[in-house]
């Protein structure tokens, strides 16, 4: 019993996707996401979902394999295995620790090269930057002359500012190979060739993604694809926006607004005969999961379960057996 009320609780609470219409005012639906905690906007919904729990452990499988060849001085096996981690990095817009498994991987290639071949061991730790700024190995893992190298790298590959026009037509962030990248940190990035993946998302179009070259990131020119379009009488969510859990679309704040109590009164006219037709105030039904009696009966049908079981077990108790 107890179990099924909290289960019904936590379905009254789920949370509501709000998608934003094509034509909807942005500082009337960021209000409305202010004003109902019970709201969420689909790029949060989008970044609380990805990396997937599937993509994790997935990567983590690749890592211990990977390692557990490298451990047992099989450099064959383990540079094969660290290849397969990085082959993973476009599956997914990871998240900052995913990222630190990749640059791992990164530096166990590159101290897998052979000393003769420095290039290569460059090569390796200069895709590394790719990645995205900030993130961190432990330093107690790689060999110091690896680590010094990326640093010099890094102050020797060009680098520039990612264009952030395209983030002024609806586009709300992009993620490249799932580093975050608003216009405040795109201002020094990595101009070395390589893939990187590169997500738009936005809570009025479809999240877009692509492989690119690093270096193409700013002349890329995501389609807009409505989550939804119509109307508020007549709205027609995109097939994609019915896969979520639970969502609605705002249009504007008219469409929105809460009823007032005015609005959940409606006249009803009583017709009688010879009389004067009188005006009565039928009420709408609360829903049943916000409804005060419910929540109440609830627990008055669980209280009395309780007593009834304990009434039973002291019946139990106090029986008394004659010979």
């Amino acid at each position: 019993m107890i179990f099924l009320i909290l289960l019904l609780m936590n379905t009254a609470q789920a949370a509501t996707i709000l998608i934003e219409a094509p034509t909807a005012r942005d500082l009337d639906y960021q209000a409305t996401l202010r004003a109902h905690p019970d709201y969420q906007s689909p790029t949060r919904a989008y970044l609380a979902a990805h990396p997937s729990s599937g993509h994790r452990e997935q990567l983590l499988k690749a890592l211990t394999s990977a390692q557990k060849s490298f451990l047992q001085n099989s450099t064959t096996e383990a540079r094969a295995g660290f290849m397969g981690v990085l082959g993973l990095l476009h599956e997914d817009d990871w998240g900052r620790e995913e990222r630190e498994v990749f640059l791992l991987a990164y530096f166990r290639l590159a101290q897998l090269e052979s000393e003769s071949d420095p290039g290569a061991r460059d090569r390796w730790l200069a895709e590394s930057l790719l990645l995205g700024p900030g993130l961190n190995a432990d330093e107690a893992l790689i060999p110091p002359p690896l680590v010094t190298r990326r640093r010099e790298l890094s102050e020797q590959v060009p680098a520039g500012p990612i264009n952030p026009s395209k983030l002024a037509a609806g586009w709300n962030e992009v993620l490249i190979n799932g580093q975050r990248c608003m216009r405040r940190d795109c201002e020094n990035w990595t101009r070395y060739p390589g893939k990187v993946r590169v997500t738009f998302l936005s809570d009025r179009w479809l999240p877009q993604t692509t492989i690119t070259d690093a270096q193409e990131i700013s002349s890329l020119n995501p389609k807009t694809i409505a989550w939804a379009e119509g109307s508020c009488a007549s709205p027609h969510p995109h097939a994609q926006a019915k896969e979520l859990a639970a969502n609605r679309v705002f249009w504007d704040l008219e469409c929105d607004r809460p009823k007032t109590v005015e609005e959940n009164f409606k006249p009803v006219a009583q017709a009688v005969p010879g009389a004067v037709p009188a005006i009565t105030f039928e009420a709408k039904p609360t829903p049943i999961l916000k409804s005060k009696w419910f929540w109440a009966g609830v627990g008055i049908v669980a209280a009395v379960l309780i007593v009834r079981g304990s009434q039973k077990h002291e019946s139990r108790e106090t029986t008394t057996s004659y010979n």
